[in-house]
């Protein structure tokens, strides 16, 4: 099924990405030509699928959102032959503007300067990227939902399509 959806994604002309938690996940998105491994936060313990991720040849998109600064350094040490983006993130479903830890922006620049770095958010809003984007972040991850109506966990912390277009 993954490489069905992967060829539609193609022939759509979209990337496909899919965030594994586990090895049989990462062989499975190897099989579909993944052009780069998206990690969820969750996973930054699971050291034998960073391991394996690190013998391949794919840029890491990397949050963090339940990782201590320890944790992100020992996952980005299996990484440090790769491109790298590291995504400040709030793993709260939708974030408010208190917890958005824009100011780990600038802890990101400063720590891991072989790095871009990156949003992760799940505000429902457009203003933490632009927020982050002013402090130097360069690449950006939301949820996108038809409505926020729409009955699900993530529709109240994703943009609908007219504030992804705005943003």
């Amino acid at each position: 099924e993954w490489l069905k959806i992967a060829e539609e994604a193609g022939r759509l002309g979209v990337v496909f990405l899919s965030s594994p938690f586990s090895i049989k996940a990462c062989e499975i998105l190897q099989a579909c030509d993944v052009p780069a491994w998206k990690i969820a936060s969750g996973e930054l313990e699971n050291l034998p699928m960073l391991d394996y991720i690190g013998t391949t040849n794919l840029p890491v998109l990397l949050s963090t959102g339940l990782a201590s600064w320890d944790e992100i350094t020992e996952a980005r040490s299996f990484f440090t032959d790769k491109e790298c983006v590291l995504f400040q993130c709030t793993t709260q479903y939708p974030s408010q503007p208190e917890t958005w830890g824009l100011n780990n922006v600038d802890e990101f620049i400063e720590r891991f300067p072989d790095c871009v770095i990156g949003l992760s958010d799940h505000s429902g809003e457009i203003f933490p990227s632009i927020a982050a984007y002013a402090r130097g972040a360069r690449v950006f991850e939301v949820h996108v939902a038809w409505s926020k109506a729409m009955f699900g966990p993530d529709s109240t912390a994703s943009l609908d399509f007219s504030q992804l277009n705005e943003l």
